[in-house]
């Protein structure tokens, strides 16, 4: 019996200032740090990235950094 990994969140929805603040998280910044950098609120950010997790079907934030820094993207 073979098992299926988890699926490869699509990377290719991602805008410029998603991937700008995917790259802001991936240096281990919070979300309150990456929101305060960026110039707007946490509130914003988490809504941000909750769109993103929707709509790339990664299973979570770490997922979707880990892929779009495979992908060449951050």
């Amino acid at each position: 019996m073979t098992s299926q990994g988890p699926l490869t969140p699509r990377v290719d929805t991602l805008t410029a200032a998603d991937l700008e603040l995917l790259a802001v998280l991936a240096e281990g910044r919070s979300r309150v740090a990456a929101a305060r950098l960026l110039s707007t609120s946490p509130r914003t950010v988490s809504r941000r990235l909750d769109a993103m997790l929707r709509t790339s079907g990664a299973s979570n934030v770490t997922h979707l950094i880990a892929t779009a820094v495979r992908a060449g993207l951050v």
